[in-house]
């Protein structure tokens, strides 16, 4: 049996799936593997050397893979923009609970469908941070945080809760504008959905190439589904349009993040700069709610 010897090894998905690409275009059998993040091809000791020059041409032809690789290499863990976003979101019900500082957050801060359409564009995003009782923030703080976890580790911490956070913003102005009324509403779910839809956005542009990938690619489409049915998809309390166009405003921004180099690439500093954004975003648009109560 021919011995089988390691070609590759990156901790990033981009340059493995590339590289995955060029293998199945020549026709070199190959095998996968993956361990504490760093992502393995082997390859037969005949093929070796045939497969060693095509990938290394393969990456000459674009000076921009090391800047990726080495941008996915410090990106670091997911899971402290989690953090912040429970926190953040516990914080300010906690606030509006208490009509802290003397000030009504919820009537400043509520999707409130005429007033935004007559420019208060702000509520779009405050309403994200706004919950309506303990079940409705605890489901919000336990799916938000897992899928804003796995955009993150795909994006980057700071791209990742940018894309959540707009997403929900452009899924809010984009329900008030389709659906007429004066409809009220609060919660974190659209931006929830966005961070859904931007997820299956990336997973598909990746372009997965066997049966396990194809389960991976189609996972949050899957999951979008049957987080719209846990968080009541036909209930009175829930708004199903807004998770619709949160989930295509996120698709919208994944598929960018997916297809733009600059994103792909952008390091510790690209990425405290974007997630220092979002929050400046969200104390903005709280500023303007305010002033104009």
């Amino acid at each position: 049996m021919t011995a089988m010897i390691p070609i590759l090894r990156s901790p990033s998905r981009h340059v493995f799936d590339e590289a995955v690409l060029v293998l199945t275009a020549l026709e070199i059998p190959f095998e996968k593997e993956s361990e504490a993040g760093v992502f393995a091809l082997y390859v037969s000791e005949h093929d070796a050397p045939r497969a060693s020059e095509e990938l290394v041409g393969f990456m000459n032809e674009d000076p921009l893979v090391p800047e990726e690789l080495a941008a996915a290499a410090k990106r670091g863990r997911p899971w402290p923009g989690a953090v912040v976003y429970v926190v953040l979101i516990c914080v300010v019900y906690y606030f509006a609970d208490q009509w802290s500082f003397g000030l009504d957050w919820f009537g400043s801060g509520l999707i409130h469908g005429a007033a935004i359409r007559d420019g208060e564009w702000w509520r779009a995003v405050t309403a994200l941070t706004l919950h309506n009782g303990l079940d409705h923030i605890a489901s919000n703080a336990v799916f938000g945080a897992f899928f804003g976890a796995l955009l993150a580790e795909a994006t980057g911490n700071g791209l990742g809760w940018g894309i959540a956070v707009l997403s929900g913003f452009l899924g809010n102005l984009a329900h008030v504008f389709i659906r007429t009324g004066s409809h009220r509403a609060v919660g974190a779910s659209t931006a929830i959905f966005g961070a859904l839809g931007a997820l299956a956005a990336h997973e598909l542009v990746r372009g997965w190439t066997d049966t396990r990938d194809m389960a991976r690619r189609w996972a949050p489409l899957v999951g979008g589904v049957i987080l719209l049915g846990f968080l009541g998809g036909g209930g009175e309390n829930t708004d199903v349009l807004a998770h619709v166009t949160g989930f295509i405003a996120g698709a919208g921004l994944g598929f960018v993040a997916a297809r733009t180099r600059a994103l792909r690439r952008a390091g510790p500093w690209s990425q405290a700069a974007m997630a220092v954004g979002a929050l400046l975003f969200l104390v903005v648009a709280w500023a303007f709610a305010f002033a104009a109560a």
